[in-house]
């Protein structure tokens, strides 16, 4: 008697088991087959101010780039510290902003501006 009790408990696990593993794989499927969510992006630089004619020093733009344009912040220096850059740096820190790279960038009119990109998820 014990022994069908023994060999009824073990059919009982075993199935139990297998249907555990079964909708363990059938959940695993699922999720494998949906889709991965696109990350979406927003960029933007730091670089120093130039303005044609003129040349106002001590001031940096953060330029944000939007689909309808770019929006350009003004950050300046104080008369007695360098530390526009510093300064446009730390915001952009604060505010999520990774930075990804230096280059070339030309969105005014005149030659390019030495500049650092920045990014973040939006």
């Amino acid at each position: 008697m014990k022994r069908i009790l023994i060999a009824v408990m073990l059919i009982i696990t075993g199935i139990a088991l297998g249907v555990f593993v079964s909708a363990n794989l059938f959940k695993q499927t699922i999720v494998q087959a949906q889709p991965a969510k696109v990350k979406k992006w927003e960029y933007c630089t730091v670089s120093r101010a130039k303005y044609s004619g003129n040349t106002k020093i001590g001031v940096y733009w953060i330029s944000y780039f939007k689909e309808d344009g770019v929006q350009v912040v003004e950050i300046e220096e104080t008369a007695t510290e360098r530390n526009g850059a510093t300064k446009a740096i730390a915001k952009l820190g604060a505010e999520g902003w990774e930075l990804v790279g230096t280059g070339n960038l030309d969105i005014r009119q005149g030659a390019p501006v030495d500049a650092l990109y920045f990014k973040r998820q939006k």
